[in-house]
C-alpha cells in the first residue's frame, strides 16, 4: 500500500515539476501531507521547490508545514534550513522543531534547541514542553524531566495537562522508581485518573512490589473495575504459590511463545525483505528508507547497523515509536528505544 501510494505521489510532483498540473495552496498542504506520511524525501524537496518558485513569500503558517513535512521525512537537516532561512517564527516553528528532533532520536538537539528559544521573546506553551520531555524520553533522563516539568509549573507558570502527570508517573514507574511515583501522584495538585493508578499497578507487577500494586488495585477497582482484567484481579504471584502455578504458567508461555516467534519472524522478514529490495533497487550509497508499523525487532536493530557501516548506506526506518538514523554501523537512538 505504501509504495502504491508513494508511486502515486512521484507521479503527481512528476507532473507539478513538468507544469503540466496547477494546483491550489490546499493541494499544496495535501501533498506535503502525502510526503511526510510516505517518508518521500525527494518528492518532498520537489514539492518544497516549486512551491517557492510558485510563492515566493510564504507565511510562517506554510513554512511550518514545511518544517513538519521535511521532520517526517527524517531529514531535520532539511527542516534546520528551512528554520534557519524562516523570515519570521511562531511558537509552532519551534514547538515542531523540538518535537520532531527529539521524535527522530536528536534529544541533544532538542534540549539545545530548547535553550535557544527561551532567548527569544515568545512565551513557552506546553506543547514546548512535550517536546522537551519527549527528549527526555528518548534516554530515560527522568532527572531532567523533572527539572523540566517543576520549571514549566514555577517559571513558566504553565499549568500541567493530565496528560503531563501520566507521562511523568509512566517514566518514573517504568524506571523501577515506584515509591517516588507514588509520591508524586499523592503531592499532585489535581485528582489523578484511572490511567495513573493502572500504570503504576502494572508497572508494581512488573517490579514486583505486591503492596504499591494492591494498594493501586485497590483503587482502579473503584473508580473504574472495567479496567481490570483477569490477570489484574490476580495480582502479583505470591511466592509460596510460585511452585504449584509454575507448570502450568510454563506451558502457556510456551505456547504464546511459540506463536509470538512465529509473528516476529514473518515481521522481520518482512522488514529484512525490504531492506534487500531497496539496495537492489536503489543506486549506489543512494540513502535508504523503510516503514514500519511495529517496532522493529533487536535483531533487525542489529543487522541495520551492520549493513550501514559494510555498505557505506544512511538507512533510516521509522517505526511504531520513532525514527531510527543508521550510519556508519550507528544508530541516532543510541540504541535505547
Amino acid at each position: 500500500m505504501i509504495s502504491a501510494r508513494k508511486g502515486e505521489l512521484e507521479e503527481a510532483v512528476g507532473l507539478l515539476q513538468q507544469n503540466k498540473i496547477q494546483i491550489d495552496m490546499d493541494q499544496y498542504l495535501s501533498l506535503m501531507n502525502k510526503c511526510g506520511e510516505s517518508q518521500a524525501l525527494e518528492q518532498a524537496t520537489e514539492l518544497h521547490d516549486h512551491l517557492t518558485r510558485s510563492i515566493p513569500n510564504l507565511d510562517v503558517h506554510i513554512h511550518n508545514k514545511i518544517l513538519e513535512m521535511y521532520s517526517k521525512c527524517g531529514s531535520m537537516e532539511a527542516a534546520f534550513h528551512v528554520f534557519d532561512e524562516m523570515p519570521r517564527r511562531n511558537i509552532t516553528s519551534w514547538d515542531t522543531m523540538i518535537t520532531w528532533l527529539a521524535k527522530n532520536s536528536h534529544r541533544e538537539d532538542a534540549i539545545d534547541m530548547f535553550t535557544d528559544f527561551k532567548r527569544s521573546r515568545l512565551k513557552s506553551d506546553n506543547q514546548m514542553f512535550h517536546g522537551v520531555f519527549a527528549a527526555c524520553s528518548v534516554v530515560g533522563d527522568m532527572k531532567e524531566w523533572l527539572l523540566h516539568f517543576n520549571s514549566m509549573v514555577k517559571n513558566y507558570s504553565l499549568p500541567p495537562s493530565m496528560d503531563d502527570y501520566v507521562k511523568v508517573v509512566d517514566m518514573l514507574a517504568s524506571s523501577g522508581y515506584l515509591n517516588e511515583a507514588l509520591e508524586f501522584i499523592e503531592n499532585m495538585p489535581i485528582d489523578p485518573n484511572v490511567e495513573i493508578w493502572e500504570i503504576l499497578m502494572n508497572q508494581s507487577r512488573v517490579h514486583g512490589d505486591l503492596q504499591i500494586g494492591d494498594r493501586c488495585y485497590e483503587i482502579v477497582n473503584l473508580l473504574d473495575p472495567s479496567r481490570l482484567d483477569e490477570q489484574s484481579k490476580e495480582g502479583l504471584i505470591p511466592k509460596e504459590k510460585e511452585k504449584e502455578k509454575k507448570k502450568s504458567f510454563n506451558l502457556r508461555n510456551k505456547q504464546k511463545n511459540k506463536i509470538e516467534s512465529k509473528e516476529e519472524c514473518i515481521l522481520s522478514h518482512s522488514e529484512r525483505l525490504a531492506l534487500s529490495q531497496s539496495l537492489l533497487s536503489s543506486e549506489a550509497r543512494a540513502t535508504i528508507r523503510i516503514v514500519k508499523n511495529f517496532r522493529v525487532s533487536p535483531d533487525c536493530h542489529n543487522a541495520f547497523k551492520n549493513i550501514s557501516k559494510f555498505l557505506g548506506r544512511l538507512i533510516i526506518v521509522r517505526d511504531q515509536k520513532r525514527f531510527h538514523q543508521l550510519e556508519n554501523g550507528v544508530c541516532s537512538c543510541g540504541d535505547y528505544w
